[in-house]
């Protein structure tokens, strides 16, 4: 998270430079990828256990 912290935060510095827009750019695709990555397993979970009570 410190490498992806410093994408999007120092980008945000100097926006005016081509070089921190890719830097920023590259940051938010990474962050984006660990949020699905980190959410992931959960959601596969949920959608392959049984409900426990279903409705009648």
């Amino acid at each position: 998270m410190p490498p992806l912290a410093y994408l999007i935060f120092s980008s945000a510095i100097a926006p005016e430079a081509t070089a921190y827009r890719t830097a920023y750019a590259g940051g938010l695709m990474m962050l984006a990828a660990l949020l699905a990555g980190g959410c992931a397993p959960a959601m596969i979970l949920a959608w392959t256990r049984p409900n426990p009570d279903p409705e009648p």
